[in-house]
C-alpha cells in the first residue's frame, strides 16, 4: 500500500514539473523574442548602446516571467544634407535585403500587413519598421530624447518618428524628382489634421505617363506611385504625421534602373534646385542683308548691353527664384555655374511693372517646359483677365505695317472709293486743255498784251495749285483720321495671331532668326529687359544713360493694359505706336503676353494653384513627424 511519500514522489513531482513548464516556456519565448527584436533593429540600421555611444543606440530589457520586452530607442530631429554632398543623392541600403530566412519571414509579414487598409492608414512602408520610413535617405541627425516601448511580439516593434522641417522635406523630395499632387495638397489645406490617412501629397513624375490597360490596373498603379502621404497621427501631439517612400527598383522619375544612380545622374548638384529657373543668352544670328551696317539685331543688342557691365560680361545665363511672390534677385552663371555676382534689376518694384511681368512670363515659360518652376507663384487676376482678352484691332496692325492687308478682314470703307483717281485724271486733263487753249490765244495777241495775259494766267495757275495743295492735304488728313478711327474700331485679333504676325515682321526686319518661335523670342526679350535695366542702374550713379528697350516695352505694356481695361484704344495711344522703335517695342511686348496667355490655356494652368496650396500648408506646419 502506497504511503504519503510515494504519492508525493509519483504524483506531486510531475505536477510540480508541469506547473513550471509555462514559466520555462515564457522564459524561452522572452529570450527568443528579445533576440529577434535585436536582430531586427540591427538590420534596420540601429546600434546597441555602448560606452563610446551612451545615447546613440537602443537598449533592450525583458521580463522572463511576463515575456514583455522593453525597447528604448532614441528620438531624432533630422534635416537634409547639403546638395553638394554625395550622400544627398544616394539612398540608404537599410531594409533592402533581410540577409537571413528569419528576417525574410518578418519582412514578408510586414508586406502582408501593408496590403490591408489599416496598415496603409497606420503609415507602414514595405521594408521598414513602422515609424522608420525616413531611413530610406541620408539625413543630418540630432538626438532630442528617447522613447520607451513595451511589446510582447516582434511584429509590434516600431520606432519613434523623426521630426523634420516640412518645407525642407518637400524641397528635398522635389529635388529628387517628385511632383505635387494637386488634390492631396488641397485636402491638406482644407482638412488640416482631419485629412484622411493615406492622402498622397507627392508622387513620382512618371506616374501620369503609365500606359497599362484597364481601369483597375491604372488604379493600382496610381495607388503605388506615391512618395509622400499622410499617416495615422500617432505620438504626434497635434503635429502632422507623414510617411515617405522612394521606389528602389523603379528608378528615378520612373525611368528604370537604380533609383539612387538615376537621381545622381539625372539631377545631381549641378541641376537647379526646386523652385528655381534659368534663362540662357540667345545665340548670335548669322549676318544678313536686311539690316544696315549701323543697326544691330536683338541678340547683338543683348550682347552689347551685357558686355557693358562688369558683373555680366563673362556670363552666359542667369538663375532666379521667387521670393515674396516675385523675383527679386538674379544670379549670373557661366556655363550653368554661378559666377558669384548678383543682379537686382527690379529694385524699385512698386514704381514699375517690369518685375511683375518678368515673374509672370518666367513662370509661364517654366510651366510649359515641364514639372517644377515657380510653384509658389500665381499670376495675378488682372494679368489673367488682360491676356485672355482680344484687345488689338486688326486695322491698327495693318496701318502700322505689321500685318498684310490681305490677311486682315474688311475693316475700312476707304478702299471702296475707286473713282477718286479717275476724277483727279479728268481734272488734270481739263487743266491741260485750258492751258493749251490759252497759249494759242496768247500766240495771236500782240507781244505786250500776250505778256500781260501770260503773267495773269501764271499767277492764277499758281494760286489754283496752292489751293489744290491745301485742299489735298486737308483731304489726306481727313482720310487719315477716318482710317485711324476705322482701324481703332476694327475687329480685335486674338493674341496668338498678333504674336505670329509680329514674329513674321521681326524675321523680315532681321531682328530674329527664321527658326525662332514665340517662346524663344519671349526668353530673349526677358534677357534684354534684365541687361537693359542693369545698364539703366548706372543712371542712379550719376552717369548719363538714355532710356532703353526695357522702358519702351514696359511703357507699351502699361498702355496696352490701359486700353484693354477701358474697352478700346484711343488715338493718342495709336500715335504712340507709329514710330519704328515703338513698333519694335510692341512686337517684343506681344511675345510676353502671348506666352502668358498660352500657359493659361494649357494643361499646366493648375500648377499655380498647386503651388499656392502647398505654400499655405508649408507656412501652417513648420515641423512634421516623419515615420
Amino acid at each position: 500500500m502506497a504511503n504519503a511519500s510515494d504519492i508525493i514522489t509519483y504524483i506531486g513531482v510531475p505536477l510540480a514539473v508541469l506547473g513550471v513548464l509555462p514559466i520555462l516556456y515564457t522564459f524561452m519565448l522572452s529570450i527568443l523574442t528579445q533576440r529577434r527584436i535585436r536582430s531586427l533593429l540591427v538590420h534596420h540600421g540601429h546600434r546597441p548602446v555602448s560606452t563610446s555611444r551612451p545615447h546613440d543606440g537602443f537598449t533592450l530589457r525583458s521580463s522572463p516571467m511576463t515575456s514583455m520586452v522593453e525597447v528604448e530607442l532614441p528620438r531624432y530631429t533630422i534635416a537634409p544634407l547639403d546638395r553638394h554632398e554625395e550622400e544627398y543623392w544616394v539612398g540608404t541600403e537599410e531594409g533592402i535585403d533581410a540577409g537571413s530566412h528569419e528576417h525574410h519571414h518578418l519582412l514578408e509579414r510586414g508586406d502582408r500587413a501593408e496590403s490591408t487598409l489599416s496598415m496603409i492608414e497606420e503609415g507602414r512602408v514595405r521594408g521598414y519598421l513602422r515609424g522608420g520610413s525616413w531611413r530610406a535617405f541620408h539625413w543630418r541627425k540630432l538626438i532630442v530624447g528617447r522613447k520607451l516601448y513595451r511589446i510582447q511580439y516582434e511584429d509590434e516593434l516600431r520606432e519613434p518618428p523623426a521630426e523634420v522641417g516640412f518645407e525642407a522635406l518637400v524641397v528635398f523630395l522635389l529635388d529628387w524628382g517628385a511632383v505635387p499632387d494637386s488634390m492631396g495638397w488641397e485636402k491638406l489645406r482644407t482638412g488640416g489634421l482631419w485629412t484622411p490617412s493615406g492622402t498622397v501629397l507627392l508622387r513620382r513624375t512618371g506616374s501620369t505617363q503609365d500606359h497599362e490597360e484597364g481601369e483597375e490596373k491604372m488604379r493600382r498603379q496610381r495607388a503605388s506611385d506615391w512618395v509622400l502621404r499622410t499617416s495615422m497621427p500617432d505620438e504626434s501631439d497635434g503635429i502632422l504625421s507623414l510617411t515617405v517612400r522612394w521606389p528602389r527598383n523603379d528608378g528615378a522619375l520612373g525611368l528604370g534602373g537604380s533609383a539612387s544612380a538615376s537621381v545622381a545622374e539625372m539631377r545631381g548638384a549641378a541641376s537647379l534646385p526646386p523652385g528655381w529657373g534659368r534663362l540662357r543668352q540667345p545665340a548670335p544670328l548669322e549676318a544678313n542683308d536686311k539690316r544696315a551696317e549701323n543697326e544691330k539685331d536683338l541678340p547683338a543688342r543683348i550682347e552689347e548691353l551685357k558686355a557693358a557691365h562688369k558683373h555680366s560680361v563673362d556670363s552666359t545665363s542667369f538663375r532666379f527664384h521667387a521670393e515674396d511672390n516675385r523675383i527679386q534677385r538674379l544670379l549670373w552663371e557661366h556655363n550653368d555655374v554661378e559666377t558669384g555676382f548678383v543682379c537686382e534689376p527690379f529694385r524699385y518694384y512698386e514704381q514699375s511693372t517690369a518685375g511683375l511681368w518678368f515673374t509672370c512670363v518666367t513662370s509661364a515659360l517654366l510651366s510649359q517646359k515641364g514639372p517644377g518652376g515657380l510653384w509658389a507663384f500665381e499670376i495675378p487676376a488682372d494679368i489673367k483677365t488682360f491676356v485672355r482678352k482680344d484687345s488689338i484691332p486688326c486695322g491698327v496692325m495693318v496701318i502700322l505695317g505689321l500685318l498684310p492687308e490681305q490677311d486682315a478682314p474688311q475693316w475700312s470703307s476707304e478702299r471702296d472709293n475707286r473713282n477718286e483717281g479717275a476724277e483727279r485724271g479728268r481734272i488734270q486733263h481739263q487743266k491741260l486743255t485750258a492751258r493749251m487753249a490759252a497759249e494759242r490765244l496768247e500766240a495771236s495777241m500782240p507781244p505786250e498784251q500776250a505778256r500781260i495775259h501770260r503773267a495773269n494766267r501764271q499767277a492764277k495757275d499758281l494760286q489754283e495749285f496752292h489751293n489744290e495743295m491745301v485742299a489735298s492735304n486737308a483731304a489726306r488728313h481727313e482720310r487719315g483720321e477716318r482710317m485711324i478711327k476705322d482701324a481703332i474700331a476694327s475687329p480685335r485679333m486674338s493674341i496668338k495671331k498678333v504674336a505670329e504676325a509680329c514674329l513674321v515682321w521681326l524675321i523680315e526686319k532681321g531682328e530674329v532668326g527664321k527658326e525662332w518661335t514665340v517662346e524663344q523670342l519671349a526668353e530673349a526679350v526677358l534677357y534684354l529687359i534684365v541687361v537693359d535695366l542693369q545698364r539703366q542702374r548706372r543712371a542712379e550713379e550719376g552717369q548719363n544713360v538714355d532710356q532703353g528697350d526695357a522702358s519702351g516695352i514696359v511703357r507699351i505694356l502699361d498702355e496696352w493694359m490701359s486700353w484693354a481695361t477701358a474697352g478700346g484704344m484711343k488715338k493718342q495711344q495709336y500715335h504712340m505706336l507709329e514710330g519704328e522703335k515703338d513698333k519694335l517695342a510692341l512686337c517684343l511686348a506681344v511675345s510676353l503676353v502671348a506666352v502668358v496667355a498660352e500657359s493659361l490655356n494649357s494643361s499646366s494652368a493648375g500648377r499655380g494653384k498647386v503651388g499656392l496650396d502647398m505654400l499655405e500648408c508649408l507656412q501652417l506646419w513648420r515641423k512634421v513627424r516623419l515615420g
